[in-house]
């Protein structure tokens, strides 16, 4: 999309980071989510175009986000969850050319589904995959609209 094209935000695949991710089931179908993430997405071609200096021009991005979580599947060894989540990011441009860096918020939404086997009762391997964006406006640029999907793998411990 708009994130990665030519004329867009010239975004590479990136690396993302869940610094908390966070899943509490109330009752047996519901509960609510938690995640602190941050993500690195370079420019494509970015040292063939740009020249290869000291850094490389990239796209950060951070967010916190919270929403409900609807258990889908439950059992012993397997849940299954869906969650959908608002909150805010702070986004920072690349500088490159005549660009300079720029650090703005604005409002993300975060649409995922979980899968969590519980290896035992303290700890469990998470498989994720989730649609994330924001779309920030700039000073010095017009807004650039960040949607990303993420596939992640983890290891969670089982707080109950």
């Amino acid at each position: 999309g708009k994130f990665s094209n030519e004329y867009g935000g010239r975004a590479d695949i990136g690396m993302q980071f869940n610094l908390v991710n966070f899943g509490y089931k109330v009752t047996n179908d519901f509960g609510i989510a938690f995640i602190w993430m941050g993500a690195s997405n370079v420019l494509k071609n970015a040292n063939s175009i740009y020249g290869s200096n000291n850094q490389t021009p990239k796209w950060t991005y951070g967010s916190m986000l919270v929403g409900p979580l609807l258990n889908l599947s439950s059992n012993k060894k397997v849940d299954v969850n869906l969650r959908a989540m608002i909150g805010f990011a702070s986004t920072e441009t690349p500088a490159y050319n005549s660009y300079y860096s720029e650090t703005v918020s604005s409002t993300a939404f975060n649409i995922g589904l979980l899968m969590r086997n519980n290896l035992s009762k303290d700890f469990a391997l998470n498989l994720s995959m989730d649609y994330y964006t924001t779309s920030p406006e700039y000073k010095g640029r017009a807004s650039q609209v960040i949607n990303t999907i993420t596939i992640g793998v983890g290891l969670a411990y089982r707080i109950k």
